[in-house]
């Protein structure tokens, strides 16, 4: 997992939510409080998904590194293709006596 460079403006370095895959995403945005979350205006833009870039560097070096290892290397369950050929006869099972 590579991270992310930090954006400037203004002497503000910052990331945005929306360059980080989902997931990572995701984990720094449930990681972060709500007020970490800012808006910075680039020009005629409001950027409403900034994040400074010492609070992702923190998150990044502290979790991200080791969750989201974990999260990639988590085993996929067998795909819905595979099946199983049964062959033969259940036996009958008497119900109630």
């Amino acid at each position: 997992m590579n991270k992310l460079l930090k954006e400037s403006y203004k002497s503000i370095d910052y990331i945005r939510l929306q360059s980080l895959p989902l997931v990572q995403a995701s984990l720094l945005k449930a990681w972060l409080q709500p007020r970490c979350i800012i808006n910075i205006q680039v020009d005629n833009e409001v950027y409403r998904d900034c994040v400074l870039f010492k609070y992702y560097e923190e998150w990044f070096n502290a979790l991200a590194i080791t969750t989201i290892d974990t999260l990639e290397n988590v085993k996929q369950p067998l795909s819905m293709s595979t099946t199983a050929n049964i062959t033969g006869s259940f036996p009958q099972v008497a119900v109630g006596s």
